[in-house]
């Protein structure tokens, strides 16, 4: 799976599921407009996606956040 949408930043199991993150985080020069979020890939044993979203915040700790 890892070839078709690349590796992701981080992989944790939960339960009998797969999860996926790829994290993004951008970091803009007007106030206000900063992003950083992870998308979420869940896989079930069999390699099927069977749920995605997007999540506020992968847990960056970059000061220039403002946090």
């Amino acid at each position: 799976m890892e070839k078709i949408i690349s590796y992701p930043a981080r992989k944790t199991s939960l339960g009998n599921k797969e999860v996926w993150y790829y994290d993004f985080t951008r970091i803009s020069s007007l106030p206000g407009f900063d992003k950083d979020e992870s998308t979420v890939f869940e896989f079930n044993k069999k390699g099927i996606v069977v749920k995605k979203y997007k999540t506020t915040g992968s847990g960056n700790s970059n000061p220039l956040l403002g946090g």
